[in-house]
This record gives structure tokens, sequence and C-alpha cells, in this order.
């Protein structure tokens, strides 16, 4: 069994557990889990794994509007009403998850209702997350956008550790590949991370968190207010999306 669990996963009585009957699997970086205007085939729960809900543009652009990590789950809403998916679901960090059929998806989710309720709070606060992210897109700079990305990222991964390239980060951000890394060089000058051989420790969380937008505390505080459960996955302890006071400051991501 995968260890850390993803916490919806984690919190289902042993009965639902079985009736899901989840397949480990594993997803390497940069995978197309579901296009635009398909539909998904099943449901994933990453674990190790964090995913991105992105929009491809007319240019063959995309701009993420979500991250999902062991907190929830993909595809959930658009199975439910086997309907096409109106985002792209792409993954930066490879890792492993838990993946349910589509059909055992369905039929497990009309017999149990503490399923259903896990996954409507998410539905919930994964909306939240669209909205608010099309208006940080919109408004803020990129410098405080990279800094919300880190730290969403690093809440998703149990393992504190973030593998994702610079071309990705330009794209979700809408800036070129050399401005990712003088972000990053600035980030540390001021002494928020370390940068080295393409790994990124992130120094001072609470410097980074002052650096990025109110996107990052104003998503956090709605997780945190309509998941029944913790959704932080730092180091495997749920903790609510930020980390423990009892955790390390330091937190590691390799940038390409």
């Amino acid at each position: 069994m995968l260890t850390p669990m993803n916490h919806v996963i984690e919190g289902l009585d042993a009965d639902t557990r079985r009736r899901l009957a989840p397949v480990a699997t594993r997803f390497a970086r940069g995978v197309r889990l579901l296009a635009r205007g398909e539909r998904p085939a099943a449901v994933h729960f990453p674990v190790t794994a964090v995913v991105s809900a992105v929009v491809p543009l007319a240019d063959g652009g995309l701009r993420e509007v979500a991250m999902i990590g062991c907190e929830g789950a993909t595809g959930a809403e658009s199975s439910l009403q086997e309907s096409p998916s109106t985002m792209q679901l792409i993954v930066p960090v490879g890792g492993e998850a838990w993946s349910v059929d589509v059909r055992r998806w369905r039929e497990t989710l009309a017999e149990s209702a503490p399923l259903r309720e896990r996954i409507d709070a998410f539905r919930n606060a994964f909306l939240a997350q669209v909205m608010q992210s099309a208006a940080c897109n919109a408004t803020h700079s990129a410098e405080e956008r990279l800094a919300r990305w880190l730290l969403t990222g690093l809440d998703r991964t149990p393992t504190a550790a973030v593998s994702v390239t610079h071309e990705f980060l330009a794209d979700m951000l809408g800036v070129t590949r050399p401005r990712v890394t003088l972000l990053a060089q600035t980030f540390q000058a001021a002494g928020l991370i370390r940068y080295a051989r393409g790994i990124v420790t992130v120094v001072d969380r609470e410097g980074l968190a002052g650096v990025s937008c109110e996107c990052y505390a104003t998503v956090r505080r709605v997780y945190e207010a309509l998941l029944p459960y913790k959704p932080d996955c730092a180091d495997g302890t749920p903790a609510g999306p930020g980390r423990s006071e009892g955790s390390s400051a330091m937190a590691s991501a390799s940038v390409l």
C-alpha cells in the first residue's frame, strides 16, 4: 500500500475502499492525464504526484488554474456527469497515485454517503482555487505568482520535493524561461531559497509567503474551512494547507 496515503481515500471506511478497489499507479512528469473535451476513464487520487489543471490557449500555451495533490482527486466532477472535461490535466511533478475505474467510481459514489461528502467538499474547495487563480493570473506579478506556485506545490506533495521544469513554470506564469530563472535568482538573493544544481530549497517559508500575493493564503483558508480532513501533504502528516508548526522550515524543490 502506498504510504503516505491520499487523504480522500485514507479517511474512508474499509468497505468503501474495498468497493473502490484503487490500483496503485505511477505517473511520469509531463504526462497528460486528460485533454480538454475528453471524458475521463478513471479518477486519480495523487499520493506523491502533483497534477495541474490547465487551460490550453490558441497559441499552444497553457495556463494553470488549479493544482491537485494528495488532498484531492482528479476528474471527479466531469466523471460524475459523464460530460467532457473543460480542462486539461497534466503532471508537473511525477509520482505515485491511486486510480479508480470511472464506472466503479460512479457505482461506489452512489452507494457511499461519506465518499460523496468528501468529494463535494473537495470540489467546492477546488472551484474556489480555480476562481482565485483566474483573478490572480489577471492581476498579480510573476514574482508573486511564482512564490504562490512554489508554496502551493510544496503543500501538495508529502515528500516536500517538487520537480518541475523552467519551461513548465514559464508556461504556467505566462512569462519567458529567462524570467523564471531571474526570479529564482532574486528569491535566492533575498534569502528565501537556496538554488544549486537544479535544486531549490525553501529556506524562509514565511518570507516566501510574504512575497506571494494574498491568493495563496486565501485558497489555503478555503481548503481548511471546507475539507473535512486536513489537506496538507507535507512530510506525510495532515496538518492544514501550510506546514505544521512542528515541521521543518526548509523544503526542497527541484527546478530543472
